[in-house]
């Protein structure tokens, strides 16, 4: 299975820049469509104004369709503002990530001013969205990516297809670790 269909998720925190960067080189390395999502949920009704919020989507989108068309590859920008009180962030880019083979999200950034999505989001989107997630630290540089693995392993369909789904991935990586929390039943040998 190949890797055709890349999410990124977007937000405005200082390590985003470097996360698009990589995305952009894992497409080229894949032939792969890069998806960059930017995402701006309502903790309360407020309506549209063009704030500080639609200004930062609009920097990340320029900048996103700038890099995307020097890298030459083939590139969406989706941007999705839900004003439904009530809706997390993690919930409505879970509903992209059945549309995509590799999902791409930045480490979560205490320190950053301008972070949007929850300290849990990376928890919550792996367990629900069933796909691989490749998570970029928020510091530090990454020169390479790929070449260490860790499978988060549960036995059942969704670990099953996430894995199956990141065998390109897998294929490169030069060490592999699984793990695994909980009790080892008998679904759980491997």
């Amino acid at each position: 299975m190949a890797l055709k269909n890349i999410l990124i998720h977007l937000d405005n925190s200082p390590s985003c820049t470097a996360r698009l960067d990589l995305a952009i080189n894992l497409a080229r390395t894949h032939g792969a469509n890069l998806k960059g999502l930017y995402v701006i949920a309502h903790e309360y009704y407020a309506p549209r104004h063009g704030g500080i919020m639609e200004l930062g989507a609009k920097a990340m989108q320029t900048l996103f369709l700038e890099k995307t068309a020097e890298a030459d590859i083939s590139a969406e920008w989706l941007y999705v503002d839900w004003s439904v009180v009530g809706v997390s962030v993690t919930e409505i880019i879970t509903s992209y990530t059945y549309y995509t083979d590799l999902i791409i999200v930045g480490q979560y950034d205490k320190n950053s001013p301008n972070n949007t999505t929850p300290a849990d989001f990376i928890e919550r989107l792996g367990l629900a969205a069933g796909r691989p997630l490749l998570v970029i630290p928020c510091s530090g540089t990454l020169a390479t990516v790929g070449e260490r693995v860790v499978v988060a392993w549960k036995a059942g369909r969704e670990s099953v297809r996430a894995v199956n789904d990141a065998l390109p991935i897998l294929k490169r990586a030069k060490k592999i670790s699984i793990v695994s929390v909980g009790s080892f039943g008998h679904h759980d040998r491997a």
